[in-house]
């Protein structure tokens, strides 16, 4: 904030510099960093800083196919650096290229360029597959290296997401322990909401909440907020979820995620534990130029459908989550999906389909834990079709 307050007395370069990280770091305000970026890529063309910066932007709002062409840009002007690299990455993912993802992160290391978005990109493209013989590789490649937390968080995220929440709780435990090691509070937060998150949607409510509270007790910051507010609401301590999203709306006036993507996605989560599912889909208006990296407003929007018994509109928010399995792809958002395309195919009457649909959600929890709460609904569900 005081170097955008001195800001006149600058060069040009460092006043495009000081401007655009102001406005990406303190006011989040989408369209300040887009229009702040494009003038610094006007003067500069020939400077990578700008495409690159832009590149990791869209990604972040779900703009995959701006953030590729971004990325390329950097890339060209500076082919020797790994951000141009690993800002490709989410994108191609996202738009399902997982082989050339794969050639991106084979080129990059060929350079002897290391960044942990790398060996992440290989382990996601390899869950994908089902070669768990990659996904350790992957693992061991960071251990001990301070981004190893986020290769633990998206293995015990994959854990979940068959239905191993005690691999999972293991695993996190281990993110978390490597967070502390390394000081990093933040992040400690945010793997402690994010493992709230999955108990919530695997079913255990206490211990979503406990996680969710344990998380605001160490940090409460702009990434961890949101997935707490999510955990609790889900978890059906609304009163509690009520009072993170508050803070979220002080603490972000201008944010453009946070208000238009964040905050809509958890009240909409409350709305759903109050009953009011009708309300839930028009607070989720907001989000939707952002719900290809906020999938949540999808699968809320779906299961907000099916409370209104309009299984057709809910099968389509499904299908349009199950069409983005590159986005966070190890979360378990994704199987449940397949969970609440079976239920809508189910309400529509069409048992022989939604056996179907009930079976691929069955065959990614393979292996899952005994007596796992969302295991047993499914398969209650599934002998009750006629």
């Amino acid at each position: 904030t005081r170097a955008f307050e001195l800001v006149d007395r600058v060069s040009e370069w460092e006043r495009f510099y000081i401007t655009s990280h102001y406005h990406s770091d303190v006011t989040g305000n989408l369209e300040q960093q887009i229009e702040a970026y494009g003038v610094w890529k006007d003067t500069y063309p020939r400077d990578w800083i700008a495409p690159n910066n832009l590149a990791d932007l869209y990604s972040d709002v779900g703009w995959f196919e701006e953030a590729l062409v971004e990325a390329r840009i950097a890339h060209e002007l500076e082919p020797d650096r790994a951000f141009p690299y690993t800002n490709m990455l989410p994108a191609l993912l996202a738009l399902g290229r997982y082989e050339e993802a794969v050639a991106i992160v084979d080129e990059a290391l060929g350079k002897g360029l290391l960044h942990w978005e790398l060996f992440l990109t290989r382990f996601v493209v390899a869950y994908l597959a089902g070669d768990q013989a990659t996904m350790e590789a992957q693992v061991e490649a960071v251990r001990g290296l301070p981004s190893e937390l986020w290769l633990l968080n998206s293995q015990a995220a994959a854990a979940a997401s068959g239905g191993r929440m005690v691999e999972a709780r293991e695993l996190m435990g281990k993110a978390v322990e490597a967070s502390e090691r390394h000081g990093f509070d933040e992040q400690v937060a945010f793997l402690l909401a994010a493992g709230a998150r999955r108990e919530a949607a695997m079913g255990y409510i206490e211990r979503a909440r406990e996680l969710a509270l344990e998380a605001l007790d160490v940090s409460r910051n702009r990434e961890s907020l949101p997935v707490a507010a999510m955990a609790l609401a889900l978890a059906g301590a609304t009163e509690q979820a009520l009072q993170v999203i508050g803070e979220l709306v002080t603490k972000n006036p201008t944010s453009t995620q946070v208000q238009d993507a964040s905050i809509p996605i958890a009240m909409a989560a409350v709305l759903l534990a109050e009953g009011d599912a009708s309300g839930a889909i028009d607070r989720l208006e907001p989000a939707k130029p952002y719900q290809s990296r906020y999938l949540e407003a999808l699968y809320m929007r779906g299961v907000a459908y099916l409370a209104l018994e309009n299984p057709a509109a809910a099968s389509a928010e499904f299908d349009q989550l199950t069409a983005l399995e590159g986005v966070e792809a190890t979360r378990p958002i994704h199987t449940l999906a397949h969970l609440g395309r079976a239920r809508a195919l189910a309400m529509t009457g069409l048992p022989a389909a939604a056996r179907e649909a009930y079976d691929r959600f069955f065959a990614r929890m393979e292996g899952s834990d005994p007596g796992l709460p969302v295991m047993r609904e499914a398969r209650a569900e599934y002998a009750g079709l006629e």
